[in-house]
């Protein structure tokens, strides 16, 4: 979907169909979208706000929610059955930001702020919740109902009017690791009792400027190289469209600290995959493909890098 703002009153995909926002419209590949610099955004308030802005609902759905700015709506995105990944998106002024009713859902990257109930919702079913930013919420950050399943790894939870974290009696928080839960107005815990250890923090993670949008992180933040480096995919990118891991660590939250600063030694790496000499991994076709202009590493890329690395051109 092309860079603009739709009014919605509801999507429901067949199962199946992946939905990625993002494009400005003359990609020739999904691999060349950037949903940081293109925002496709459902909003419900030209539609009808008491509709969920996407619906995931069908058996075997297996859908994908990927790069969408989501607001004004009963939900950001709701998933009632089937298999779902909800990634990369931002969903602000809805009712929740993230709602799992049943089914399975793996909700990575993705920045949930200022929604007027809770940010991520787990009634029921299976919910893998992974390097979020879920700020500033009018209810609880994360909620997980008596028959709901958690996983959390790697996000930040703060500044909710709410709790950060609540369980409900009989809810079941499996995987707890690498979070930071802080700031929140009844408390960072209800119901649940995090381990001991597994890189858990309860500190101010230091946003350059939460209160007007920006999730950043600031220069001394404890979220920084502080998440779970097994939890983040080869050449994963963050929500600000950055490698996952910029640092010694992945960081904690949608957003790694940091610039991408390219050297000679980047030019050589790239001048070799683009003859031939060096296989592409994952991770160098995200770094070393400046020019985006096709998928992988070639010559173009080298050129630019190397000219990066002279300071003949702006570095990053």
């Amino acid at each position: 979907v092309s860079k603009g703002t739709y009014s919605e009153s509801g999507i429901s995909p067949y199962a199946g169909v992946a939905l990625y926002g993002g494009f400005a419209g003359t990609e020739t590949r999904r691999s060349q979208r950037d949903w940081y610099l293109n925002p496709t955004v459902l909003d419900g308030a030209g539609g009808n706000s008491s509709y969920t802005a996407v619906v995931v609902s069908c058996e075997y759905c297996a859908n994908v929610v990927d790069g969408f700015t989501l607001r004004d709506c009963n939900a950001g995105v709701g998933v009632f059955s089937g298999t779902a990944t909800v990634a990369n998106n931002t969903a602000f002024d809805n009712g929740a930001g993230v709602a799992i009713e049943y089914g399975m859902a793996n909700v990575t990257n993705n920045i949930i702020f200022g929604n007027d109930d809770d940010g991520v919702r787990v009634e029921s079913g299976t919910a893998t919740i992974t390097n979020n930013t879920i700020c500033g919420n009018r209810t609880d950050g994360v909620i997980v109902y008596d028959s709901g399943i958690a996983n959390l790894t790697s996000n930040i939870v703060s500044f909710t009017d709410g709790f950060g974290v609540k369980a409900k009696s009989g809810a079941s928080i499996r995987t707890f690791s690498h979070n930071d839960v802080y700031g929140s107005t009844d408390g960072n815990y209800s119901g649940y009792a995090p381990p001991l250890g597994q890189g858990i923090l309860s500190l101010n993670p230091m946003f350059v400027d939460w209160p007007n949008g920006d999730y950043d992180l600031a220069i001394g933040s404890p979220c920084i190289d502080a998440g779970d480096d097994s939890a983040a995919s080869p050449g994963e990118m963050d929500h600000g469209k950055r490698p996952r891991t910029i640092g010694a660590h992945v960081d904690m939250g949608a957003n790694e600290y940091g610039l991408v600063y390219f050297t000679f030694a980047d030019a050589a790496k790239a001048l070799a995959i683009a003859s031939g000499m060096v296989a592409l991994s994952a991770d160098d076709a995200v770094r070393l493909n400046v020019e985006r202009g096709v998928v992988g590493v070639d010559i173009a890329d080298a050129v630019r890098l190397a000219r990066k690395a002279a300071d003949l051109d702006a570095n990053p």
